[in-house]
């Protein structure tokens, strides 16, 4: 393997680890926050808004994870897209 498919591989295993990393300190961060604040005296419409914002943060965590796998299937196609142009020449 070349020296730039060896960064790619580096750059990738980066990446997933500190975006993995990330996106569990997001979801920590977004429980104790939401926790701690007392909702006793939110209408029934701030209620529900509580309730969509939340649904929607842990969807796009979903997505995330999403994004994630396509980021590594792109690099290592780009990675295997190189190895085979440069064995043609």
């Amino acid at each position: 393997m070349n020296k730039k498919a060896q960064s790619g591989l580096v750059g990738l295993v980066t990446t997933l680890v500190v975006v993995g990393i990330l996106v569990i300190i997001g979801v920590l961060v977004y429980n104790k926050v939401s926790g701690s604040i007392d909702q006793t005296e939110f209408t029934a419409e701030a209620n529900t808004t509580v309730s969509n914002v939340t649904s929607t943060f842990f969807d796009s965590i979903d997505l995330t994870t999403v994004a994630l796998i396509v980021l590594a299937a792109s690099v290592i196609i780009g990675i295997l897209l190189t190895a085979f142009a440069r064995g043609r020449n």
